[in-house]
């Protein structure tokens, strides 16, 4: 599909702002161009210096909770199809701001920095059509893109009704390594808490639960086998109703001599106290970045009262038990 003349940019723009040998290195060079040239960039990067947090410790491991007031929009988007069906689609090439400039990456994908930023490097990146918020079908692509950005970055998607603020079109977001804790915290909780699934071959599979937010987790350098592997577990995962949309989840990626997904099943959307009436109503909408550890409370008042217990409830409500694994429990690789 072709893109814009506008939106695309040349390594010959991005090379006075860095080098442009790897897509990591376009990536960055691109970012420090949206800061030098694009407004809201600017002001979005800028207000990262005033953002505040505070530190808890969920299934004894760090979380954090950020006071970010640029997330409102995000964190309220009203995802329902009646909006949908009356909102322009701010991911459309068509409608991408004045001053957006693009990456094309995977020949029908666009990477475009996030005005609107939760890391200190932040990409969303968005197929240049207008198709549905779907995983199964885009693995290939997104895992392809997050080896060529690199191991300082880590992938997440959100599924259509886990998260996305726009499930009318497809994209996943990037960010930079180690802001989210499940960076470093993966390794210890599949050692401790992860039961291997029954197989063997390319892809090492495990299921981690007794935690609040349970997860299935591939690790592999087999890109045929791993995408097998996660579509066939997604097939398995319990749906509410015969919706033909995926099941509820998020995924967080990382590469570094191989792949890494985990994949954390949901059950709910948003926690009761989300659509609680003041003062009793706490704008956090979870998502993969919540899954990651880091959740984002864009009003000051929720921020200073939100407490461990209340987030622990919050990841109750939106998280399945462990028996969302059983169906997988003999799966095959």
């Amino acid at each position: 599909m072709s893109i814009p003349d506008r939106l695309a940019i040349s390594d010959d723009e991005l090379r006075p702002y860095g080098p442009t040998a790897t897509l990591g290195q376009r990536a960055a060079a691109l970012l420090a161009q949206q800061r030098d040239s694009w407004e809201l960039a600017r002001k979005g990067y800028g207000g990262l210096d005033a953002v505040q947090v505070r530190a808890f410790r969920l299934d004894g491991y760090p979380f954090l909770l950020q006071h970010n007031p640029a997330r409102m929009t995000s964190s309220t988007a009203r995802v329902d199809d009646a909006s949908i069906r009356n909102r322009r689609c701010f991911l459309c090439s068509a409608h991408l701001p004045e001053g957006q400039r693009a990456l094309p990456v995977e020949g029908d994908w666009l990477l475009l920095v996030n005005p609107f930023p939760i890391f200190p490097s932040h990409f969303t990146v968005a197929n240049a059509a207008h198709v549905p918020q779907r995983i199964v079908g885009n693995l290939g692509p997104m895992l392809r893109i997050i080896r060529s950005l690199g191991p300082e970055y880590t992938l997440f998607y959100n599924g259509p009704r886990s998260g996305a603020s726009a499930p009318d079109h497809m994209h996943f977001q990037v960010g930079s390594r180690g802001f989210m804790p499940i960076d470093q915290a993966a390794p210890s909780l599949i050692q401790r808490h992860g039961r291997a699934l029954s197989g063997g071959g390319p892809v090492h599979q495990h299921v981690v639960v007794g935690l609040l937010r349970p997860f299935a987790a591939f690790e592999s350098r087999d890109l045929g086998a791993l995408v097998e592997a996660i579509e066939r577990l997604i097939a398995r995962l319990p749906r509410e109703d015969a919706s033909p949309e995926e099941p509820m989840l998020n995924l967080i990626v990382r590469w570094e001599e191989g792949w890494r997904v985990l994949l954390y099943p949901r059950v709910r959307h948003r926690p009761a106290f989300f659509f609680a009436e003041d003062p009793d109503k706490i704008l956090i909408s979870p998502a993969a970045v919540d899954m990651g550890g880091v959740s984002i409370a864009p009003r000051h008042e929720d921020f200073v009262k939100i407490s461990g217990d209340l987030l622990e409830r919050m990841f109750r409500e939106v998280c399945p038990d462990a028996s969302v694994f059983d169906s997988v429990a003999d799966q095959r690789l």
